[in-house]
């Protein structure tokens, strides 16, 4: 688009000044009926490959020039030039482009390419040139935002800019200086002003400047015109209103310059984005465009001017409320008429808005073709009739336009807008043979021609307007042009699926499209689909590698497949294609990796990975591997592939075919402090074990050690504790080894050691003339919780030197399922040692006097049971008992059976996922996987219930899935374990003729909320359509833009309404703005049949909108004098129409003239709108207005009831169109006619009748 935008504004400022400045034929008067000679040939080439074959593509040319038979004398007159230019950012830099300056540049260089091109004048005198611009006036802009790389030019001090780019340039020492002045009176200050004001000039301000200073020679306007050296366009306002005062006060100057015998030309060439506004507060703005009408006025008709418009128009924030829809047609509307000359009828040819029409270049032609008739008297028209090309030598000689257009598929496809180039070359004087001569270096000028509009026949047929060229042999300037239309044939393209993965359905069909233009092949009917567990996405059209157009390191995807090497397509279209491109489109399988955490311990706040989609190429296979997350105080299991984390997921990754759910597991970390203290003796500083706590010793008798926990419990490992054997601790003075741990010993068992446990071990020494005896339990065995070991027993010698004897310990548990073993005399026990007997213990015969017994425990089988819910109204069973499933498992191992897996009774509601320990409350216990308790240590009896979570249902209600496999119309969405019962919605099925607008409760009628809605039970949820209304627009006797005349078609979705109809808005922006009349109606205002209804809720069914250029339907061919009476009849009957378009009727006011009005009544009177909507529903009471009607059934006011008639709710309003008709239909009555009146009036109510029996 930039770079057809920048062309057009060239070729506009070109050639409508240049073509102003052509001369007028002298001997026109002497000789009326001179007339110029024509040449035309058409010509067609068929083109060939490097090799001599021949593409297919062929080209039609047919060139046309006029000889000047009488050899007219042309006169170049000497012109004013005045430029006035937009300084503004807004004329900096295009719209939403990073292209800083691109904008002003091209202007600029425009400017100085049409000063190169300006024929020199053959009258005397020269081409003088003013460039002049406006921005902000009484205000050097120190708040506007200045970046040096983004404005380029000359940033001048607020001192010599004191009205920001407002102000006039000169040339010194070949450089521009700009001269700006403040002290202007703002128009609102200007005594007597009104809405068509201009601002005054500061006092003195250009007074006394000089003709020769401000009207430069063309050599020195080309110096001022330098993008370096001119004044940065970063004005934040455009004074277009000063810029206009500016120029009308230059066109003074070159008056008062202008000799009285002088004949020179005045130019002005404005270009702008916005018409004069006045800023208001609150940071609107508010036009005035009738003080830039009057300017131009004054300019045309004081001065003679002609003025050249271009427009690149800039939203203002306006106080009116207009649309930017709406603003760019008020500017483009208001600069054509600005432009022009004196007594020009429509200025629109001599201005240029860029966003006036979608297809700029056809535009630009029609531009064209008007300036050349409107400036430039010396061009001839020249009619093109050619209904055959010639093709010299070869196989070819002869082509009809009709074979031509046939073969070729010229004009074969109507999604296309072919075009046919036209461009112009100027005369450049006589071979030795008499031959003309013309510059085919670069064209002159250049416009386009739609092929539809002069080919669509068996000929081609146009007109050119020309400039002729002078006879042979004569003398004199050089003068005149011919023309060259180039035709070329359109490219076929056809589409084909290629690779290992394709879709179900079928390419899109071929089409047609216009060489060297860029286009967007067709859309497959679907982006994305399911197939085979894997999603197929489109990866995009790719053609076959050419050599005439690719090249090694450009750029461009390439990809390889079974030996063919495919080039992505980029949307050009190639003479090298030939008459045919072929289209591959390629399909990429790809997969969802999708994560979830899992497990009885999962961090707070911790968000699930999101979901991963991978590619998997041609080979179907895709290498994935999951990274590993971290957390502080967690340690990361590992990623598994089913919730039961039985299969591990390999960390260094797999190789991926299908969709994927990952599981993570999650161990949270932690430390116990453990405490050991020795009393009656001290630690061996040199011991191993103290050694390696040794950082951890509070003073002298106790050491802290570490526990590590995973998910809250620990071991002690025995390397943590000190051992009296191991020398780590020794017995002071008068005290005696071994010694012991008192009450709490410490346990080894696994995960003995939890985080809200708390663990301080003592160790005593006994005195040295002691016996005594220690109690242990047998290391590695687990003991009772409500049991303790024994304290140490002490005894001495007794005074006859008797050695004492000890009364064995006993020791007892509350748990029925522990029993004792018994004492033994060592810690490490055979299946054969027996515990000591008896209940003392003497040390006679003994040599040593210490004895420690080891207690061993022994704790019977304990019994894992699962239940299949809370209850036995359960949600699920087990296959072999409906509730329950108990195992016996021995004391400290793991269940040596596979955890039982329920299954629901109803698969479509709950599923099962994990466990809970607490059978007696839902919301208590913990949650555990199955493999959780697969690998549990069994201390004790355990019970576990099935956690079942519910699964939502999604109704399609009506529609389907169409890219999942199947097309499936429900769906099933499981709420995940432990999300606090949040699922996210699934993506909208599909309904023809219809539009998703939610899901809904079908229990409360709304719209689910899913960022907020809880499914903590089964629920079904269903799809809530609103029906969709086509609205199409025709048209007649004419061309959309983009010089089609196809239907237009506007979906508008009819939303549920509170008295239970449907109605919707049409976008006025949906409205069709351009209409183009055909041939033959050019001067033929167009209309709408029925104004389009934009108000809301208008729409309440399928509507036609015609478009017309011609005469309106119901006028006759011979009245013309009521026109402009009906069009503001038409007018008051539309604006009528809008009050209510969507419910209510009209009554007639009159039988029509030919009808009978005593026997024939109009039973259908359609809407207020005009509309009858054949095709739209009917409502209740619509149904009971025409029934009423047909049976002559009428109440004429509310007063004609009676007041004990059934009533309904819904129809409480005496006011409504519907109120009478709907209490006519409901109440059975007697009635008699009013007088002189077709309208009834009630008597007496009847019984209601019951209708079912008259069945």
């Amino acid at each position: 688009m930039y770079r057809i935008r920048k062309r057009a504004f060239s070729i506009v400022l070109l050639v409508a000044m240049i073509l102003t400045l052509m001369p007028v034929p002298a001997a026109a008067e002497e000789d009326e009926t001179a007339q110029a000679t024509p040449q035309i040939v058409s010509t067609i080439r068929h083109e060939v490959d490097g090799s001599g074959a021949e593409t297919g593509q062929i080209t039609a040319q047919i060139e046309a020039y006029l000889t000047d038979s009488a050899n007219k004398t042309r006169t170049v007159k000497p012109c004013d030039i005045i430029f006035l230019i937009e300084q503004s950012t807004f004329m900096n830099t295009q719209n939403n482009t990073a292209l800083y300056g691109q904008e002003r540049a091209d202007i600029l260089d425009t400017m100085e390419k049409m000063l190169d091109a300006i024929p020199a004048p053959t009258t005397g005198g020269e081409h003088r040139v003013a460039i002049s611009g406006y921005g902000r006036i009484n205000n050097p802009g120190n708040s506007d935002t200045y970046v040096p790389n983004q404005y380029p030019g000359v940033k001048l001090d607020s001192s010599m800019n004191q009205s920001l780019n407002t102000g006039y340039y000169t040339c010194e020492n070949n450089a521009p200086v700009f001269h700006s002045a403040n002290g202007w009176t703002e128009w609102s200050q200007v005594e007597g002003n009104d809405g068509k004001t201009l601002p005054r000039m500061p006092d003195g301000y250009l007074a006394d400047a000089a003709y020769k200073d401000v009207f430069m020679s063309v050599s020195d306007a080309k110096d001022v015109i330098d993008a370096d050296q001119m004044v940065s366009w970063h004005a934040q306002a455009s004074r277009m209103d000063a810029g206009l005062q500016l120029t009308e006060r230059l066109a003074q100057i070159a008056a008062n310059n202008k000799k009285p015998s002088e004949d020179r030309n005045l130019i002005v060439f404005i270009a702008a984005s916005s018409l004069p506004y006045q800023n208001q507060n609150g940071g609107y703005q508010v036009l005035r465009p009738e003080a830039a009408i009057e300017a131009a006025k004054e300019l045309k008709d004081t001065y003679g001017a002609t003025i050249f418009g271009f427009g690149d128009f800039n939203k203002l924030n306006l106080n009116n409320g207009l649309t930017e829809e709406e603003q760019r047609n008020s500017f483009n509307t208001t600069m054509a008429s600005i432009c022009g000359s004196t007594g020009t009828a429509d200025g629109a040819a001599y201005f240029k808005g860029l966003s006036q029409a979608h297809d700029i270049d056809e535009a630009l032609s029609e531009l064209l073709i008007q300036i050349d008739a409107n400036v430039n008297p010396n061009a001839e028209t020249l009619p093109i009739n050619v209904t055959s090309f010639q093709e010299a030598g070869g196989e070819h000689s002869s082509h009809t336009w009709a074979q031509i257009k046939k073969e070729h598929h010229i004009l074969s496809s109507s999604s296309i807008n072919e075009i046919a180039s036209v461009d112009y070359y100027r005369f450049t004087g006589y071979d030795a043979n008499n031959t003309p001569q013309f510059d085919t270096s670069a064209p002159a000028r250049h416009a386009d021609l739609s092929i539809s509009k002069i080919g669509n026949g068996n000929s081609i047929q146009t007109t050119l307007n020309l400039v002729p060229i002078p006879p042979a042999g004569e003398d004199g300037s050089v003068y005149g042009e011919k023309a060259v239309i180039t035709i070329t044939d359109p490219v076929c393209v056809n589409y084909q699926w290629v690779g290992d993965w394709k879709p179900t359905f079928a390419p899109p069909k071929h089409e047609h499209a216009a060489r060297n233009t860029t286009i967007s092949p067709a859309n497959p009917t679907q982006q994305e689909v399911s197939k085979d567990n894997v999603k197929l996405k489109f990866d995009g059209w790719y053609r076959l590698w050419n050599a005439g157009v690719d090249h090694d390191g450009d750029g461009k995807k390439i990809w390889n497949y079974n030996g063919q090497k495919y080039v992505s397509y980029q949307n050009t279209i190639y003479d090298a294609f030939g008459s045919d491109l072929q289209l591959y489109g390629r399909w990429v399988p790809s997969i969802d990796v999708n994560f979830h955490w899992i497990g009885s311990v999962i961090p707070k706040d911790l968000d699930e990975p999101s979901s991963v989609s991978l590619s998997l190429g041609d080979a179907g296979g895709c290498f994935y591997q999951a990274e590993t997350p971290t957390l502080a105080g967690y340690e990361f299991d590992g990623w598994y592939k089913n919730s039961a984390c039985t299969e591990r997921y390999n960390s260094d990754g797999e190789k991926l075919s299908a969709n994927t759910d990952l599981y993570g597991r999650w161990t949270k970390l932690g430390t116990k402090e453990v405490t050991f203290t020795v009393v009656n003796g001290r630690w061996s500083t040199e011991s191993t074990w103290y050694k390696q706590l040794a950082a951890s010793a509070d003073g002298e008798n106790t050491v802290t050690v570490q526990v590590p926990l995973r998910n809250g419990k620990g071991t002690l490992a025995t390397d943590l504790i000190p051992y009296v054997d191991n020398g780590d601790m020794k017995p002071s003075e008068g005290y005696k080894a071994p010694g012991t741990w008192g009450e709490l010993a410490p346990d080894t068992n696994v995960d003995a050691i939890t985080e809200n446990g708390d663990y301080h071990y003592t160790y005593a020494f006994p005195e040295a003339d002691t016996y005594t005896i220690t109690y242990r339990w047998v290391p590695g065995t687990e003991v009772p919780e409500d049991v303790s070991l024994p304290a140490q027993q002490s005894k001495k010698e007794d005074g006859s030197g008797a050695k004492p004897t000890f009364s064995i310990q006993t020791v007892n548990s509350s748990d029925d399922k522990w029993h004792f073993d018994g004492w033994y005399t060592k810690s490490e026990i055979a299946e054969t040692d027996q515990p000591i007997s008896g209940t003392t213990y003497s040390f006679d015969n003994k040599t040593e006097n210490n004895l420690t017994l080891y207690g061993k425990w022994r704790h019977e089988d304990c019994t894992v049971t699962f239940y299949a819910d809370y209850d036995r109204l359960a949600l699920g069973h087990f296959s072999d008992d409906p509730y329950s499933v108990s195992y016996s498992v021995p004391y400290g191992s793991k269940l040596a059976e596979a955890v039982p897996a329920p299954a629901p009774y109803s698969a479509a509601t709950y599923y099962f996922e994990g466990w809970k320990d607490n059978i007696n409350d839902p919301n208590a216990g913990t949650f555990y996987t199955s493999r959780a308790i697969s690998t549990m240590t069994v201390k004790d009896d355990l019970s576990f219930v099935a956690q079942w979570w519910p699964i939502v249902t999604f109704d399609a209600n009506g529609g389907v899935w169409e890219l999942s496999e199947g097309q499936p119309d429900i769906r099933y969405v499981q709420v995940p374990a432990n999300a606090d019962d949040h699922i996210d919605a699934l993506r909208p099925p599909v309904k023809e003729g219809y539009t998703f607008l939610g899901w809904y409760d079908e229990d409360t009628g709304k719209i689910i909320d899913f960022n907020t809605e809880k499914f903590d039970g089964a629920k079904t949820v269903y799809a809530h359509w609103a029906k969709n209304a086509t609205v199409t627009f025709k048209i007649v006797n004419g061309y959309w833009s983009g010089n089609t005349a196809e239907d237009k078609t506007v979906t508008v979705v009819l939303h549920p309404q509170a008295n239970g109809s449907a109605s919707g808005t049409l976008d006025a922006s949906h409205v069709p703005t351009i209409m183009i009349p055909a041939a033959g109606y050019e001067n033929t205002p167009g209309h709408w049949d029925v104004t389009p209804n934009t108000e809301e809720n208008g729409i309440s069914g399928n509507v036609t909108y015609t478009y017309i250029f011609g005469k309106k339907h119901h006028s006759s061919s011979d009245d013309n004098s009521n026109s402009s009476k009906d069009e503001n009849k038409d007018k008051d009957n539309n604006k009528e129409n809008n009050k209510d378009n969507n419910t209510g009727e009209t009554t007639p006011t009159k039988v029509p003239a030919l009808l009978n009005g005593s026997n024939h009544f109009a039973y259908v009177v359609g809407y207020k709108d005009g509309n009858v909507r054949p095709q739209g529903n009917i409502t209740r009471a619509e149904t009971m207005s025409l029934v009423n009607r047909v049976l002559k059934r009428l109440p004429e006011t509310p007063a004609d009831l009676l007041p004990d008639m059934i009533t309904w709710t819904d129809n409480a309003d005496t006011s409504s169109w519907y109120y009478l008709p709907v209490q006519e239909a409901t109440n059975s009555h007697y009635y008699e006619f009013k007088e002189n009146s077709k309208h009834e009036k009630w008597t007496e109510l009847r019984e209601t009748r019951d209708w079912s029996k008259l069945g």
